[in-house]
Protein backbone atom coordinates (compact mmCIF):
# COMPACT_ATOMS: atom_id res chain seq x y z
CA UNK A 1 0.00 0.00 0.00
CA UNK A 2 0.86 3.22 -0.74
CA UNK A 3 2.36 6.08 1.87
CA UNK A 4 0.18 9.03 2.43
CA UNK A 5 2.93 10.97 1.37
CA UNK A 6 3.13 9.13 -1.98
CA UNK A 7 -0.80 9.27 -2.78
CA UNK A 8 -0.43 13.66 -1.69
CA UNK A 9 2.96 13.58 -4.02
CA UNK A 10 0.74 11.93 -6.79
CA UNK A 11 -2.46 14.22 -6.22
CA UNK A 12 0.06 17.36 -6.57
CA UNK A 13 1.88 16.14 -9.54
CA UNK A 14 -1.50 15.18 -11.30
CA UNK A 15 -3.13 18.58 -9.81
CA UNK A 16 -0.44 20.24 -11.80
CA UNK A 17 -0.19 18.62 -14.88
CA UNK A 18 -4.04 18.35 -15.48
CA UNK A 19 -5.16 21.89 -13.55
CA UNK A 20 -6.71 23.47 -16.98
CA UNK A 21 -8.50 20.01 -17.18
CA UNK A 22 -10.14 20.27 -13.63
CA UNK A 23 -13.21 22.94 -14.07
CA UNK A 24 -13.51 23.86 -10.21
CA UNK A 25 -12.60 27.34 -9.17
CA UNK A 26 -9.25 28.97 -9.83
CA UNK A 27 -7.38 25.60 -10.56
CA UNK A 28 -6.22 27.41 -13.61
CA UNK A 29 -3.75 29.22 -11.47
CA UNK A 30 -2.83 26.26 -9.44
CA UNK A 31 -1.18 25.83 -6.47
CA UNK A 32 -2.01 30.10 -6.32
CA UNK A 33 -5.64 30.27 -4.69
CA UNK A 34 -7.17 26.39 -4.93
CA UNK A 35 -6.17 25.56 -1.68
CA UNK A 36 -10.07 24.70 -0.85
CA UNK A 37 -10.44 22.38 -3.27
CA UNK A 38 -7.11 20.37 -3.29
CA UNK A 39 -7.88 19.62 0.64
CA UNK A 40 -11.08 19.09 -0.15
CA UNK A 41 -10.10 16.22 -2.90
CA UNK A 42 -6.94 15.01 -0.89
CA UNK A 43 -8.94 15.24 2.52
CA UNK A 44 -11.94 13.17 1.06
CA UNK A 45 -8.84 10.28 -0.59
CA UNK A 46 -7.46 9.91 2.62
CA UNK A 47 -11.22 9.74 4.45
CA UNK A 48 -11.91 7.34 1.73
CA UNK A 49 -8.66 5.02 1.38
CA UNK A 50 -7.82 4.79 5.28
CA UNK A 51 -11.07 5.43 7.63
CA UNK A 52 -9.42 4.42 10.34
CA UNK A 53 -7.47 7.62 10.19
CA UNK A 54 -8.35 10.99 11.30
CA UNK A 55 -8.20 12.87 8.29
CA UNK A 56 -9.52 16.96 8.72
CA UNK A 57 -9.58 19.97 6.51
CA UNK A 58 -7.81 22.76 8.71
CA UNK A 59 -9.28 26.41 7.59
CA UNK A 60 -6.77 29.10 8.60
CA UNK A 61 -7.17 33.04 8.69
CA UNK A 62 -4.31 35.21 8.64
CA UNK A 63 -3.16 37.61 11.78
CA UNK A 64 -4.51 40.56 9.67
CA UNK A 65 -8.02 39.23 8.85
CA UNK A 66 -7.66 39.23 5.08
CA UNK A 67 -6.40 35.87 3.83
CA UNK A 68 -8.24 32.24 4.03
CA UNK A 69 -5.97 29.27 3.47
CA UNK A 70 -6.99 25.39 3.79
CA UNK A 71 -4.75 22.30 4.63
CA UNK A 72 -5.36 18.67 5.17
CA UNK A 73 -4.22 16.95 8.68
CA UNK A 74 -3.69 13.23 8.97
CA UNK A 75 -3.40 11.90 12.69
CA UNK A 76 -2.19 15.25 13.10
CA UNK A 77 0.60 15.47 10.02
CA UNK A 78 0.15 18.17 7.89
CA UNK A 79 -0.58 18.06 4.12
CA UNK A 80 -0.58 21.38 1.85
CA UNK A 81 0.02 20.66 -1.60
CA UNK A 82 -0.33 24.74 -2.59
CA UNK A 83 1.75 25.77 0.56
CA UNK A 84 4.36 26.88 -1.99
CA UNK A 85 2.04 29.61 -2.93
CA UNK A 86 3.17 31.63 -0.72
CA UNK A 87 6.87 33.38 -0.83
CA UNK A 88 7.94 31.82 2.49
CA UNK A 89 7.69 28.05 1.89
CA UNK A 90 9.16 26.79 -1.03
CA UNK A 91 7.58 23.39 -2.01
CA UNK A 92 3.80 21.67 -0.98
CA UNK A 93 4.07 20.09 2.48
CA UNK A 94 3.66 16.11 3.40
CA UNK A 95 3.58 14.84 6.42
CA UNK A 96 4.98 17.64 8.67
CA UNK A 97 4.45 18.20 12.34
CA UNK A 98 4.01 21.54 12.21
CA UNK A 99 2.81 23.84 9.27
CA UNK A 100 5.97 26.87 7.97
CA UNK A 101 2.79 29.16 7.84
CA UNK A 102 1.83 29.01 11.58
CA UNK A 103 2.96 32.52 12.69
CA UNK A 104 0.96 33.25 9.63
CA UNK A 105 -2.55 31.78 9.50
CA UNK A 106 -4.81 31.19 12.65
CA UNK A 107 -6.30 28.22 13.08
CA UNK A 108 -10.09 28.78 12.46
CA UNK A 109 -12.25 25.38 11.88
CA UNK A 110 -11.25 21.76 11.48
CA UNK A 111 -14.04 19.32 9.68
CA UNK A 112 -13.86 16.46 8.76
CA UNK A 113 -13.03 15.61 5.32
CA UNK A 114 -17.11 13.86 4.71
CA UNK A 115 -18.36 17.44 5.87
CA UNK A 116 -16.36 19.67 4.14
CA UNK A 117 -16.97 17.76 0.72
CA UNK A 118 -20.25 17.95 1.05
CA UNK A 119 -19.94 22.16 1.96
CA UNK A 120 -17.45 22.36 -0.84
CA UNK A 121 -19.40 20.88 -3.45
CA UNK A 122 -22.93 22.39 -2.84
CA UNK A 123 -21.11 26.21 -2.70
CA UNK A 124 -18.89 25.52 -6.14
CA UNK A 125 -20.66 22.86 -8.48
CA UNK A 126 -22.99 20.38 -7.02
CA UNK A 127 -22.55 17.24 -5.84
CA UNK A 128 -22.83 14.81 -8.80
CA UNK A 129 -20.64 17.38 -10.68
CA UNK A 130 -18.74 16.97 -7.70
CA UNK A 131 -18.37 13.15 -7.64
CA UNK A 132 -17.47 13.06 -11.39
CA UNK A 133 -14.68 14.95 -10.79
CA UNK A 134 -13.19 13.14 -7.77
CA UNK A 135 -13.55 10.25 -9.95
CA UNK A 136 -11.67 11.76 -12.47
CA UNK A 137 -8.75 13.24 -10.97
CA UNK A 138 -8.51 9.87 -8.30
CA UNK A 139 -8.49 7.85 -11.40
CA UNK A 140 -5.47 9.81 -12.82
CA UNK A 141 -3.79 9.70 -9.08
CA UNK A 142 -3.74 5.68 -9.05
Amino acid sequence: MKSLDDIAKQFRATFETEHSNIKLPFFEDFPKNCCEGASCFLAFYFMDKYPEKDVSVIHGKSSDGVENHYWVEVDGFIYDLTADQFEEVDKPIYGAKNHPLSHWFCVTSSQFASCFFGEYADKFVGFKKQSRIYTQVTSLVV
